[in-house]
């Protein structure tokens, strides 16, 4: 999966915050990351680093990353994130022209192909990582806890915890099914098996 032809991760989950305060990246350092979705390298250049290098075993998510730098060059913040966070597919393909020519030949021919550049309408939900996002949000409804991002977009904290109280014994049912599967599903999402045995040995 990891070599597959299409994308796993979207974007990248670490927060920048947490890793700036441990590496200190900063003028004259060079940095290297796997690419996943691509936000590493973009947050690594905010901290004036001489040279970033980004590497991944799936050519799909050089693509990405790719993407988001050239929709950067050719596109207003705002136009940015309707692409982006608004899923404005329609915006993307009107000015894919320019946006195109800031791509390598690969990342051009991987994105023109109009699938792959659908991925784009339904961006934070696209890729592998997407398809076990979708998976645990329909488990959440068949379940009778509503929506998941229903729950991450409530109130607040207070809200939140008493959501957690109502359907603790239903949570506790969910994390024992997802154990269960993970051998199969973190492949899918792109852990490779060797890293998912390192973290069962220490956490699980």
């Amino acid at each position: 999966m990891l070599q597959g032809s299409g994308i796993i991760y979207n974007m990248a989950w670490e927060d920048n915050r947490v890793d700036q305060r441990i590496l200190r990246l900063g003028a004259g350092d060079v940095f290297a990351t796997i690419t996943t979705g691509g936000d590493n390298v973009l947050n690594a250049l905010m901290h004036d680093v001489t040279e970033v290098w980004a590497v991944d075993m799936n050519p799909c998510q050089n693509h990405l990353l790719e993407l988001k730098m050239a929709c950067m060059r050719r596109l207003t913040c705002e136009q940015f994130m309707r692409v982006f966070g608004g899923h404005n597919l329609e915006l993307l393909n009107a000015r894919w022209a320019a946006v195109r020519a800031h791509l390598s030949p690969e990342a051009a021919a991987y994105w023109d192909d109009e699938k792959n550049r659908q991925q784009v309408g339904h961006f934070v939900m696209s890729g592998a990582v997407g398809t076990v996002a979708r998976c645990f949000k329909n488990l959440f409804a068949l379940m009778g806890m509503g929506s998941l991002f229903g729950v991450l977009e409530s109130g607040g904290m207070a809200e939140q915890t008493a959501w957690y109280a109502r359907h603790r014994a239903r949570l506790r049912l969910l994390t024992g099914v997802a154990y269960r599967l993970t051998g199969w599903l973190a492949p899918y999402a792109g852990v490779p098996a060797r890293q998912l045995e390192m973290v069962d040995s220490a956490y699980l």
